[in-house]
């Protein structure tokens, strides 16, 4: 009886000191009774996360040095001195390709060459593999050198030929490079890589001042494809590229150095394969859209970026131009309007339509802007013929109605068997819907596709319209399309 009653008191003790009465933690059975039995404690767990992308980069120094006066029959070298750094942040190397680059035009006719302000066209001084007269004619001619600082840690190697004087190249030619697996150098000093040029000028060679360009591009990493030497202006290159129907190759446009994609189609003309892409409102457009690299006069131009009064074929620009993209107008025909929402996306980003492949959808214009300010109305016109545009200079857009180039290039491929794809297949039209004409809006992608052509009407024959209603792919030549609204723009080349 004695002993039963302590146990009766300690478990009367025990309840007491569980119901934490009592500050001091008490040991029962080997478990603690304590504030950590009793509460929770909450932990905050902070994710910090460094994204690094690829750098590489290029500097120079000397670069407006190269001026030389020459007397005739003499040579001369070191017509000053240009010194790169190269430097990209991993070790996957990098090339150096090099190209006249003449006329601002890769390729294009003495693009390789010093070419004087004199009016005849053969006053120009060649290139050439030698420097002096001698093994050759008596024949002006300049050639460039590179030499790589020998003391780096990891230098660049001067490829064979150009660690002497030699021929300025007329496209991309790699002229140096880095290979993969090789340090950026303890202090990440990159690499160093300076150009030299020389000149013979002959005896007869005529007095002038004689200018050009060097063009040099880092290309990453170092065994990647060189650079594009083809420019979408340069027409006579690019015919050249693709001689025969079925051909393709990549262009770029001199005036944002955007690529395209360039074919010859069955129709016997060469077409651009992509939407155009060209963003009128990118900071300083207005200075590198000239009628020099554009199918536009310097007028039509003006009107389009400076909203001259009175611009055009009746037209009336009544504010700056493409300052003001994405505003809503009263009357959005009159202003030059472009639309970048479907800009750098692909068809499979908006639609489910299997067309394959990287379909870029390009940047939507109303007719003033496709027209670059030509033909900017307060109204929808009846019947236009645009004879001024917004593609490359050597191109236009294509004609519409029943006998137009669409109609007649669509005729081209209506029967092959997969007739839904077969049009899309080979123009590489997509369904990228349109603009509407308040500037921040757009309908029917994967659907219908909507391109302005030369030839237009706003209520009878116009520009194309692509339908993919049940499966089928034709050409409406019976929609007009609006001027107002923001429509796509393809170019082909012109044979004129």
């Amino acid at each position: 009886m004695h002993k039963s009653n302590k146990t009766k008191e300690r478990r009367a003790s025990c309840t007491y000191l569980g119901l934490g009465l009592i500050a001091a933690p008490a040991v029962i059975s080997g478990v603690i009774l304590s504030s950590a039995n009793t509460s929770a404690v909450d932990t905050v767990v902070d994710d910090i996360n460094i994204n690094i992308p690829l750098s590489c980069s290029v500097s120079a120094s000397g670069m407006d040095s190269h001026n030389e006066t020459i007397a005739n029959g003499t040579y001369v070298d070191d017509i000053g001195t240009t010194t790169m750094n190269i430097i990209c942040n991993d070790n996957a190397g990098f090339s150096i390709y090099a190209t006249g680059f003449t006329g601002n035009v890769i390729g294009a006719t003495n693009s390789n060459k010093l070419v004087g302000t004199a009016a005849s066209g053969n006053a120009t001084i060649d290139t050439g593999t030698a420097i002096g007269p001698g093994e050759y004619d008596d024949v002006s001619n300049w050639a460039m050198k590179l030499e790589a600082n020998p003391y780096e840690s990891y230098p660049i190697t001067v490829l064979s030929d150009y660690d002497y004087y030699h021929t300025v190249p007329g496209s991309f030619v790699k002229v140096a490079t880095r290979l993969a697996a090789t340090d950026v150098g303890e202090y990440a000093e990159g690499a160093t890589l300076t150009s030299t040029y020389a000149a013979y000028i002959s005896k007869t060679q005529g007095a002038d001042t004689y200018s050009g360009k060097v063009k040099y591009t880092l290309v990453h990493p170092n065994n990647a494809p060189a650079p594009i030497s083809l420019y979408l202006q340069d027409t006579t290159a690019v015919a050249a590229a693709v001689p025969n129907i079925g051909d393709s190759t990549l262009a770029k446009d001199i005036r944002d150095d955007k690529t395209y994609r360039v074919g010859k189609l069955e129709d016997g003309n060469i077409w651009l394969l992509d939407n155009l892409d060209l963003d009128l409102a990118a900071s300083g457009a207005s200075a590198v859209i000239t009628a020099a690299n554009t199918n536009a006069s310097a007028t039509a131009l003006d009107a389009l970026f400076n909203g001259v009064s009175g611009g055009g074929a009746g037209g009336n620009l009544a504010q700056d131009a493409v300052s003001d993209v994405g505003s809503y107008w009263s009357d959005s025909s009159v202003y030059p309007y472009i639309m970048t929402t479907y800009s750098g996306e692909t068809v499979s980003d908006v639609t489910s339509v299997s067309v394959g492949g990287d379909w870029a959808m390009g940047i939507y214009y109303n007719l003033c802007a496709a027209s670059a300010g030509s033909y900017c109305y307060d109204s929808d016109p009846s019947d236009v013929n645009v004879t001024e545009d917004i593609c490359p200079s050597g191109w236009r857009m294509p004609t519409g109605g029943y006998d137009g180039e669409y109609s007649d290039l669509y005729d081209e491929y209506q029967s092959e068997d997969n007739q839904s794809l077969a049009f899309i297949s080979a123009l590489r039209l997509p369904f990228s819907g349109r603009g509407d004409s308040n500037g921040e809006s757009y309908s029917r992608p994967g659907s219908y596709g909507y391109f302005f052509s030369s030839t237009y009407a706003y209520s009878g024959v116009s520009g194309v319209m692509l339908s993919n209603s049940g499966g089928y792919l034709g050409v409406d030549t019976s929609y007009g399309l609006s001027s107002s609204f923001g429509n796509s723009v393809r170019c082909v080349m012109d044979a004129n």
